[in-house]
C-alpha cells in the first residue's frame, strides 16, 4: 500500500518583542529646515523635500543637500527613478528633475499651493492642493507635458491616493473625504468633526484616514470598507500626520513629537516615540524598511529583520528526508536575535537546530545591510508519524531574546493544531 502523502504549508512570521517591531535609527541630516515629505526608490535611494526649496538626496548611505534654483516651500516629492523626480509646493511650484536639472512647470497659477502627488496605474501623474481664499484643486499631467486643472473641490486638499485608474481619494480641510469614481465626485464624512490629515486607499475598496478633532484633542485612525467609517484607533495627544498601509495586516502612522504607530491586522500599537520632533511623512518599501522625515531636518530609518523558509520539495511521505533553506535579511543596523524554526507533524512539535521535541533556538547576530542564505540540518520524517493525510506546518521566527513559548506563543493562532 502506498504511504500517505503529506502536504507542507509554510507559515513565515515575526514573533513578538523588539525585533518584531523593528528599529528606528536616526540618520545624519545635512539640514535643519523642516522636511515635509520623502520618497523611497526600489534601489534604496531616496529624496526628501521641505522648507525654502530644500531638496535632499540619499544614495543608500549618505544624505546630501542638492543645489537647485527652487526657493518655494516644498510639500511633496515623488521619485520614479534617479533621473525622473517630481516635487510640488507653494506659489504654484511644480518642478521636474531629469537627472541634471530642475525645471519649473510653466503656466501654473501662483495662487495654487500643492501638497501631494500620486501616480495612477496608467502612468499619469496627479497633484492636489488648495487655491488661495478658495477650495481644493486636483490637476493632472497631460501627454503633451502641460498641466490640466481636473477638478475644484469645496475644501483644500492635503493628501491624495489613487488605488486604480479612474478613482481618486483625497482629504484636507475639515471632516470631508473626497471620492472620485465613475466620472463623478462624492463628498463623504467620518461624522466626528475631525480635520483629516492623510489618506490611503487599497484596490479592494478599503480606505484609511487619519484625523484630529481640535475641540477636544482626540486623534483618530479610520477604516472605510464601503459603508461606514470605523474608528480603529482613538487617543488624545499628538496629531497623526501620515499613514502608509502595506496590506491589510501591516501599516504605519507617524505624527507630532515623534509619534509612531503600527497596525498588526487587529489593532494599532504605539511603537514610538521616535525622537521628540514632529514626523511629517514616511515612505515604506516593505514592512521591513522605510524612512520618516520631519521638523528641523529630522530623518529616521526603519529596519526590521526578515526571514523566509523554503523546502526542498512541496510534498512528502512518511520516512522522507528533506532540507529547509533559510534566508535572513537585515536592511538596517546590527541586530541580535534568536532564531526558532518549528515543525508540526500531526501535533508533535520538532524544533531547530536538532529537530527534537525540546524547545530549541540559535542566537544570531545579523550584520548590517545583509542577506544570507543557508541550508538547515536535514529533517527525517519520524517513523509512524502521520497515519492519515493531513497538513504539516512550519513556522520561522526571529525574536529579540524575550520569547517564552510557555506564555508568549499561541500555536493555534498561527495555524498549529
Amino acid at each position: 500500500m502506498a504511504k500517505p502523502i503529506m502536504v507542507i504549508t509554510l507559515i513565515v512570521l515575526m514573533a513578538s518583542a523588539a525585533s518584531a517591531q523593528g528599529v528606528w535609527t536616526a540618520m545624519t541630516s545635512p539640514v535643519t529646515t523642516n522636511l515635509n515629505d520623502v520618497s523611497l526608490l526600489p534601489d534604496g535611494s531616496a529624496w526628501a523635500v521641505g522648507q525654502t526649496g530644500t531638496v535632499l538626496r540619499f544614495d543608500g548611505s549618505t544624505w546630501t543637500a542638492e543645489e537647485t534654483p527652487i526657493t518655494e516651500d516644498l510639500n511633496a516629492v515623488f521619485g520614479l527613478s534617479g533621473t525622473e523626480v517630481w516635487t510640488v509646493g507653494n506659489s504654484g511650484a511644480i518642478y521636474a528633475y531629469d537627472g541634471s536639472d530642475w525645471t519649473r512647470a510653466e503656466g501654473i497659477d501662483p495662487n495654487y499651493s500643492f501638497y501631494d502627488l500620486a501616480l495612477d496605474p496608467t502612468g499619469t501623474l496627479w497633484v492636489c492642493g488648495s487655491e488661495f481664499l478658495s477650495g481644493g484643486i486636483v490637476m493632472r499631467l497631460m501627454p503633451a507635458g502641460d498641466w490640466e486643472l481636473f477638478a475644484s473641490r469645496p475644501t483644500g486638499l492635503r493628501k491624495m491616493d489613487i488605488p486604480r485608474a479612474g478613482e481618486i481619494w483625497a482629504v484636507g480641510g475639515g471632516d470631508m473625504v473626497h471620492h472620485y469614481a465613475r466620472n463623478s465626485w462624492q463628498s463623504l464624512t467620518t461624522g466626528t468633526g475631525d480635520t483629516l490629515f492623510a489618506v490611503q486607499a487599497a484596490v479592494d475598496g478599503t480606505v484609511w484616514v487619519t484625523g484630529s478633532r481640535f475641540s477636544d484633542g482626540r486623534q483618530h485612525i479610520f477604516r472605510y470598507t464601503g459603508a461606514d467609517w470605523e474608528k480603529t484607533h482613538e487617543d488624545w495627544g499628538e496629531w497623526l500626520l501620515d499613514i502608509q498601509m502595506l496590506d491589510e495586516h501591516q501599516g504605519f502612522v507617524v505624527g507630532q513629537e515623534g509619534k509612531v504607530m503600527r497596525w498588526d491586522g487587529e489593532a494599532w500599537t504605539n511603537t514610538g516615540p521616535v525622537g521628540t520632533r514632529t514626523l511629517n511623512a514616511l515612505d515604506m518599501t516593505s514592512a521591513y524598511y522605510g524612512i520618516a522625515v520631519g521638523d528641523r531636518g529630522t530623518i529616521f530609518q526603519f529596519s526590521q529583520p526578515s526571514i523566509d523558509v523554503n523546502t526542498s520539495k512541496a510534498m512528502f511521505q512518511a520516512g522522507d528526508t528533506f532540507e529547509l533553506t533559510l534566508v535572513l535579511g537585515n536592511p538596517g543596523p546590527v541586530q541580535n536575535v534568536d532564531l526558532y524554526v518549528i515543525l508540526d507533524v500531526y501535533s508533535s512539535y520538532f524544533f531547530f537546530p536538532n529537530w527534537t521535541p525540546d524547545v530549541g533556538f540559535e542566537n544570531r547576530t545579523l550584520v548590517p545591510d545583509s542577506e544570507t542564505e543557508e541550508t538547515l540540518l536535514e529533517f527525517v520524517w519520524p517513523t509512524g508519524a502521520g497515519a492519515a493525510d493531513g497538513i504539516v506546518f512550519y513556522a520561522a521566527i526571529l525574536d529579540a531574546g524575550t520569547m517564552n513559548f510557555a506564555t508568549d506563543f499561541d500555536f493555534a493562532a498561527f495555524g498549529f493544531r
